[in-house]
This record gives C-alpha cells, sequence and structure tokens, in this order.
C-alpha cells in the first residue's frame, strides 16, 4: 500500500471501532431499560398466575402460589446487569473503503411454558390465528388444531385424512401446510395440493398454470394470500418455485405471478420447505438428493436472483452433515432452521450471516419444527421419545 491507502485503511478502521462502541453504549443502556421492564413484567405474570389458581377454589394451591407470588423481586447491582451479547458481522464486499459492518445482538430463547404431548413426530406446526395452532405428522396423516390457555394445552380438533385411503395409503403422506384466509393449504404426493376447510372438509384444487406435468414440494402463503409453491418436474431434472396469486375458490381461478426454474447446479434439487422474508426473499430448505437428509438452505430474490445459500456452519455441523428440518423468518428478518440431529436452531441475518446457535437451555433438544405465533413467541416443537415437546417461548432478539 502506498501512504494514501494506508491513511485511508487506518481511517476506516477508526470509523469501525467508533461505531462498535457506539452500539455498545446504546445496547448498555437499553439493557438497564429491558431489566426495568422485567420487573415490571414479572409482577405482572405473578399476579395473572394468582388469577389463575384462584379460578381453581384450591385452598392448598391458593396458599402456596400467594406466598410464592408475593416474594420481594431480588434486588440487582447496576453493575451485575450484562448488555446482551453482540456479535460483529462484516460486510460481504470484496473493496476495503466499502468494509464498514454492523453489530447485531445475538438472541436468545427463554422458556415460558412446555406441554408434552403423546403425538408422533411432528412435520409441520404453524400459527393459524390468534388462538388457534396446526400440528401434523405427514405418515400418519393427522392434523391437530389446539389452543394454549394458560397452563393448558387444549385439543380444539384433531383430523385424520382418509381421503387418500383407496388411493396408494400405504405411500400417502402430507409434505407440507400453509395458512390461508383461515384455512389450510397442503401439498401431498398423492392429490398434490389441496385446501383444508374450517369445516373439516378436503378439498382438491385443479391447478391449470403449466402444460408440463410437476409435482409440488413446499408451499408457504403470506398475509396478501400470494402463494409460493416448491416443485420439480416430473423427471427430477429440474426445479423450481411457482408464485400464484390469491387463489380464489370454490372457482378455483387461480393466475401465475412468477415462475422461477432450474437444475441443481444453477437453483435446487427439491424445494422441500418454504418461507418468505420481509424484504420478498424467498428462503428454501433444498434437498439435495431424493430420499437423502443430505439439505442445504438457498435464498432467492422474488424474481429467483441468488442471494445466497447456507451449508452449515463450523460451529454445529464439524463432526455433522447439514440437515436442516424447518424454517422460518422473525419480524424483523432473521432466518431461522432448525436442525434435530445437532440440537441447533441456526439464526442467519437477512443477508446469510450467521449470528448463533440460539439454543442454550438443555431443555430444548432435537427441535423439528417451529412458527411464531400472533403476539410474536416462538414455538418449539422437539421430538421426545415418539412423542412430542412443545416449548412456548419468548424470542429476545
Amino acid at each position: 500500500m502506498d501512504d494514501g491507502e494506508v491513511t485511508n485503511h487506518n481511517e476506516i478502521k477508526e470509523k469501525i471501532s467508533n461505531r462498535k462502541n457506539e452500539v455498545k453504549d446504546a445496547v448498555t443502556r437499553e439493557a438497564f431499560k429491558l431489566e426495568v421492564d422485567m420487573k415490571e413484567q414479572d409482577l405482572k405474570t405473578r399476579k395473572n398466575i394468582l388469577g389463575e389458581i384462584l379460578k381453581t377454589q384450591d385452598p392448598a394451591a391458593v396458599f402456596t402460589t400467594a406466598e410464592n407470588t408475593t416474594r420481594d423481586i431480588p434486588e440487582e447491582s447496576a453493575l451485575e446487569i450484562q448488555p446482551p451479547g453482540l456479535v460483529y458481522v462484516g460486510s460481504k464486499e470484496k473493496f476495503i473503503k466499502e468494509v464498514l459492518g454492523s453489530v447485531l445482538k445475538i438472541p436468545k430463547v427463554v422458556i415460558f411454558r412446555t406441554f408434552h404431548q403423546n403425538f408422533p413426530e411432528i412435520s409441520g406446526l404453524l400459527s393459524l390465528n390468534d388462538d388457534i395452532y396446526v400440528m401434523f405428522n405427514s405418515t400418519s396423516r393427522r392434523l391437530v388444531f389446539f389452543t394454549i390457555s394458560g397452563f393448558k394445552f387444549v385439543i380444539t380438533n384433531d383430523i385424520i385424512d382418509e381421503c387418500v385411503k383407496d388411493k396408494y395409503p400405504t405411500f400417502a403422506k402430507i409434505l407440507d401446510i400453509t395458512t390461508y384466509n383461515g384455512d389450510i393449504l397442503l401439498t401431498d404426493n398423492i392429490f398434490q395440493v389441496r385446501q383444508l376447510r374450517r369445516n373439516g372438509q378436503f378439498e382438491e384444487l385443479s391447478l391449470s398454470l403449466t402444460i408440463d406435468d410437476v409435482k409440488f414440494y413446499g408451499i408457504h402463503a403470506i398475509e396478501n394470500n400470494e402463494i409460493s409453491l416448491g416443485f420439480t418436474n416430473s423427471t427430477g431434472s429440474s426445479a423450481g418455485i411457482i408464485e400464484l396469486a390469491d387463489m380464489r375458490i370454490p372457482k378455483y381461478t387461480t393466475r401465475m405471478m412468477r415462475r422461477v426454474e432450474g437444475n441443481s447446479e444453477t437453483l435446487f434439487t427439491l424445494p422441500k420447505k418454504i418461507t418468505r422474508n420481509i424484504n420478498g426473499d424467498i428462503c428454501v430448505i433444498d434437498q439435495l438428493l431424493y430420499y437423502s437428509e443430505k439439505e442445504r438452505v438457498v435464498v432467492i430474490g422474488e424474481w429467483g436472483q441468488p442471494k445466497w445459500i447456507c451449508n452449515g456452519h463450523p460451529s454445529i455441523n464439524l463432526d455433522n452433515e447439514f440437515s436442516p428440518i424447518d424454517i422460518i423468518t422473525s419480524s424483523s428478518g432473521l432466518v431461522l432452521f432448525a436442525e434435530k440431529k445437532t440440537n441447533a436452531i441456526h439464526v442467519l441475518s437477512q443477508d446469510g450471516q450467521f449470528i448463533c446457535n440460539c439454543i442454550s437451555n438443555p431443555e430444548i433438544t432435537e427441535p423439528v419444527s417451529m412458527c411464531f405465533n400472533k403476539k410474536g413467541q416462538l414455538i418449539i416443537s422437539c421430538f421426545d421419545s415418539r412423542k412430542t415437546k412443545l416449548h412456548l417461548t419468548n424470542f429476545i432478539e
């Protein structure tokens, strides 16, 4: 470098250092405010718990709970309050004059409630509305609707898909589900795409989208009812995403907005799970080989432009193949994918920078599915000896 380049390099380093210090000071101030807010929230929670117990009219429970909820909140020295963890994310730009980077808080998962259910491994989980969730198992073709009320897990509907009993029942599987206008849209390996209405009736959808034969896999709908469908062609030589406008059922009129397609080297092999990010990006779990657990995460723009690919992270996948099972995005644009074998939920920034494995609690093991509810809480379902453990958590960004 000549003298001018060295001077420019040192100025950039100083800017980065100043920026990190500014953000650290801001986060420290936020930590003090958060501590006060947490104490206020704790008092409200204790009041709510006592209210729930009073409804049971159980004297022993009332006295025990009253004693616990009236204890003083421990005072904590301001010197002991630690700001949230930070991770420095560098820019991907090659030229040093553009390398300013950013500082992000490390997200944390705090368990609020845990529920144990006699349900086989969950293949998918979603929040249907403010109160109702849906979980399903692919091979048993069972969908369970439930709500969480206080301390209780309440099943509101339990549906087994019997539509396939006369069509290869041994091999029939539900592949993916998404919420759509208060109903459920689902893909399977027999009917392809169907709607499960609120009355429990299945309706097969005839999607006359293309003249070629395609097979559908992942499905995801957003609030304006645009639908993303992952597909492969009949030979498996190409795969992609079909974007649909609002499907006005029962007229079955569908307008295809976009079709992005390519082979495994340019796009996907088998788009198994799909979600959308706040910037319009399409985030996909791509199964690299048929009948294989080897996957990757591929993110493309709304019009198919490549954004980034994740093949795991050395801190998690050094000794294990990367095999994500479920993928979601947060309200701020973070990308989360669950990996059962490594007891991990990877958290990446919107531009694909690895931030952390947000699981630190030893009670959360073998995560298989997850969703955010309408309150912003993260629901994590875990495999638990052929049963299911559901954690209602606070996802702190």
